[in-house]
Order: structure tokens, then C-alpha cells, then sequence
């Protein structure tokens, strides 16, 4: 099989008296304990003196494993640096060749409120369908009122691709003198920042609209982005920060 053709291969490897090695994705084949032989004998190699070209598409083991990165794209060098940042310029790289395609149209309508405009926004103003993890979300958002209301109130659910809900929030919108009331053709603006706590993947922000009634008007999946970065090895819904600690403590006696 492959897998047996890449283990012999790197067996072979570990064998040969050479100063400068490549290796092209052989940590990312494998069991965990075959993967784990190939890092015990890569950090073997690395304190022999040995030069290392590790060619791999899985950023966490460069930024586990290199001193050093260059990301190639289009045939061409894209930069050369820190493993950590060619990382995110390599997953930016990859989510930019997609963007606009889960961007989400525009245009939903109760007799009450329309829905003119949503989208995420990245910290220089700009439209964006995916968002570095750590980087603020920010929200944009017009609604249209169609007809007299005594007020309206705007909530969010941000789901994950499994249509897990992980958080709720909303708000309610006032003109400059206090007063809740719309008219027809009045335009609701709102702005939604939110810290980005969370893993690698996809999600989504379902929007409700209350009106003088209740719920006058329901988006699925008005906005839908992609979370790129942060921890690769991460699992579950978000990162939080923490400090964990463990220590063993002698046993008494003899």
C-alpha cells in the first residue's frame, strides 16, 4: 500500500548520510504512532545539524517543527519568514481564492421590514467572507421599514456548520431623540462587533426582526463566513483562554 511505501521510504531516510534532506508530507501519512516515529527521528535529524526541506500543506507542523517558511502560490513566492505568520498568509491565501461564494443575497421581506444589506467586515472597512480567528467579527446590517411600527428589535443566532447554536445577541434601535417609532422608508443601520473566540470552520448568523407584533421577519443564514487560524489541534466550538496546570506530588513514607 501507499502507507507502506512511505514508511520504507523514510526508514531509508533516516539511513542515508546526507546534510540536507527533503521531505515532502511524510508527517502527514500514517497512524498516530507512525506519525509519531516520524517526529521523534525529524527532531533527530534537527539536533544532528542536518538541513531539513519540509514540503507540507498542514501549517501546524511547520509552525511545530521549522525555523523557517516560504509559502509558494501560483507558482510563484508568496513570502518567506516566521512559520507562524507564512501560516495565516497561507490559510488568507487559501479562503481568498473562494470568497464571495457563500456571501449571502440580499433582499428578504415581511410587510413590515426588508432586508437590504448584510455583511462581515474586516477592520480596514472591507467586505469579507472569512475571518481571522482572534480578529474581531464585525457585522453590518440595513433594514428597510415598510410600513408605520411602534418599534423594532434585531437578534442574531451564530450557528455552526452542524447548526449548533453557539451564541445570542440582539438589540434595539432608537432615533437620536429616544423614540422608538418608524416610519415607511426609514433604514435601520446596525453594527455588531463581537470578540472571535472561535475554532476553525464555517458559520453562520440567522437574523429575527421583532416588529409591533412580534417576530415580523426571520433570515436563515443571513450572513455566512469561514473562521480560519488559531490552534490547529483545537476541538470543539471556541477557544477559550485558559491556564491549566497538573503536578505530581511525591508519595509519603519509604
Amino acid at each position: 500500500s501507499s502507507g507502506m511505501l512511505v514508511r520504507l521510504a523514510f526508514s531509508l531516510m533516516l539511513e542515508v548520510d546526507a546534510d540536507i534532506l527533503l521531505i515532502d508530507e511524510v508527517l502527514a501519512v500514517g497512524d498516530a504512532a507512525f506519525q509519531q516515529k516520524c517526529a521523534d527521528a525529524f527532531r533527530e535529524m534537527k539536533a544532528m545539524g542536518k538541513t531539513i526541506i519540509l514540503v507540507t500543506h498542514e501549517m501546524s507542523t511547520v509552525e511545530e517543527f521549522c525555523h523557517r517558511a516560504m509559502l509558494i502560490g501560483d507558482g510563484r513566492i508568496q513570502c518567506i519568514g516566521d512559520p507562524a505568520e507564512v501560516g495565516r498568509r497561507y490559510l488568507r491565501l487559501n479562503f481568498d481564492h473562494a470568497q464571495g461564494s457563500d456571501r449571502a443575497v440580499p433582499g428578504q421581506a415581511s410587510d413590515e421590514f426588508r432586508l437590504l444589506d448584510a455583511w462581515m467586515e474586516s477592520p480596514d472597512g472591507q467586505r469579507v467572507d472569512n475571518v481571522e480567528h482572534g480578529e474581531r467579527l464585525r457585522v453590518r446590517l440595513v433594514l428597510e421599514c415598510l410600513r408605520q411600527s411602534d418599534g423594532i428589535g434585531v437578534g442574531f443566532i451564530l450557528a455552526n456548520a452542524d447548526g449548533i447554536g453557539v451564541f445570542q445577541f440582539g438589540t434595539g434601535a432608537t432615533r437620536e431623540d429616544g423614540s422608538y417609532a418608524l416610519r415607511a422608508g426609514d433604514r435601520v443601520e446596525v453594527e455588531v462587533e463581537v470578540d472571535n473566540l472561535l475554532v476553525q470552520g464555517r458559520y453562520s448568523l440567522h437574523l429575527g426582526v421583532n416588529g409591533s407584533a412580534g417576530v415580523a421577519l426571520y433570515v436563515h443564514e443571513a450572513i455566512r463566513f469561514v473562521v480560519y487560524g488559531g490552534a490547529a489541534r483545537t476541538h470543539g466550538i471556541v477557544e477559550l483562554p485558559h491556564s491549566i496546570e497538573a503536578r505530581i506530588e511525591p508519595r509519603g513514607g519509604p
